[in-house]
């Protein structure tokens, strides 16, 4: 799916770059005269799950344009090596080999639950070094091996949703998810259920490739439930909320962190103030680092940053903290300055790792508000490791 702005924005980085210059206000960046630092980056460039990685690049393409203007790493500019993976495991895999290939031993994974399995496999075989900011599978959660996780669980976003839907009053949900993406799905079920011991299922539907978004909204008509918990991508659940609104459907559709991208904030409708969705994003957050981050994203690319962007720029903020403590490009040596600084400053919230390289994420409940995201809850105080 091509997003506005983004040929145009990435266009313009690669066009400075080739000519050694890239301006930004009060920028200006000249290229480094040693060889590069390639950094692998791994996501969903194309297929149902694509803004999740067009978004990504686009916030990773911003943060290494601001690295290479205070000189880049360790006195060398750094490149992205972008390999799209269709959010799919063998692609994913083969992004893996690809790179790994052409010795690249730093890699920042920006895809799927569903696409990572056969990735962190093979990821825990190889002297390198897997940065992700997405993937919330809790089943990669609490293993010794070199892949950082700077998201919580999945499940941790599920419990405040869950609550949040019984303190609604509601009763009944209808389940429907992406199966190409199941466990992410069905652990993110699970999550919000055990929350909302209250709140009974009306009915369940997988759908994969080939569905049709208005047969799902009669089935929940006919259910009689009164909520949706649809666990798909964001251009998925945009036009189902488009179908529900057509239906005159008066109930809430409740989804997943997976679906918080542009598509639905553009295709969602009149049905987006009965959307909620959980998350630690919040597009509004008043951080002067996040507002800067802002304001230069919307220059770049004429338009505001979702959680895919900022999670690109963020993680590339994180291993550059590494590197230099590290003073090192060795993944071995990057991976110790990881553990041992333990604490990273985000543009929102602070990110602390546990010694297994894992997170723990604050729980916001989200919605649509007249084309923008916004908060109706404040998140918990963050939990420790």
């Amino acid at each position: 799916m091509s997003i506005p702005g983004m040929n145009r924005g990435l266009g313009r980085l690669r066009r400075l770059a080739a000519w050694g210059l890239l301006v930004f206000p009060g920028i200006l960046l000249v290229a480094c005269d040693r060889p590069p630092a390639i950094v692998g980056f791994i996501a969903p460039m194309t297929g149902p799950s694509a803004n999740i990685g067009v978004e990504g690049v686009k916030g990773a393409s911003l943060a290494v344009a601001e690295l290479n203007n205070q000189g880049g790493l360790l006195g060398r500019k750094v490149e992205l090596r972008i390999k799209d993976d269709k959010g799919d495991p063998k692609s994913s895999l083969a992004a893996l080999e690809e790179l790994y290939g052409d010795g690249i031993r730093t890699i920042l994974y920006h895809s799927t639950s569903g696409a990572a399995e056969l990735v962190f496999q093979r990821a825990a075989e190889l002297p390198i070094l897997v940065l992700t900011h997405t993937v919330s599978d809790p089943r990669w959660i609490g293993i010794k091996d070199s892949i950082l996780r700077f998201v919580g669980g999945i499940q941790d976003f599920a419990l405040s949703l869950g609550a949040f839907a019984q303190s609604k009053g509601v009763r009944t949900v209808y389940v429907a998810l992406d199966s190409r993406n199941a466990a992410y799905a069905n652990h993110f079920i699970q999550g919000f259920m055990d929350a909302a011991p209250s709140i009974a299922v009306a009915g369940r539907k997988e759908f994969a490739d080939s569905w049709s978004p208005a047969a799902l909204a009669r089935d929940l008509a006919v259910s009689g439930a009164d909520a949706l918990l649809l666990v798909a991508p964001g251009i998925d659940a945009a036009k189902t909320a488009q179908e529900l609104g057509a239906l005159g459907y008066g109930g809430i559709l409740f989804l997943s962190p997976w679906s918080q991208d542009q598509s639905l904030l553009t295709y969602s409708g009149t049905f987006g103030s009965r959307i909620f969705f959980p998350g630690s994003f919040d597009p509004e957050h008043a951080a002067p680092a996040y507002k800067k981050f802002r304001e230069q994203y919307r220059l770049l690319y004429a338009e505001t940053p979702v959680m895919a962007g900022t999670y690109g720029y963020q993680i590339v903020q994180f291993l550059r903290t590494a590197v230099r403590s590290s003073r090192s490009f060795d993944p071995e040596r990057i991976l110790d300055a990881f553990l041992k600084l333990g604490e990273f400053e985000g543009l929102q919230y602070p990110v602390a790792l546990d010694e297994y390289g894992d997170a723990r994420s604050t729980g916001l409940v989200m919605t649509v508000d007249r084309g923008r995201f916004a908060s109706v809850s404040s998140p918990p105080a963050p939990r420790e490791p």
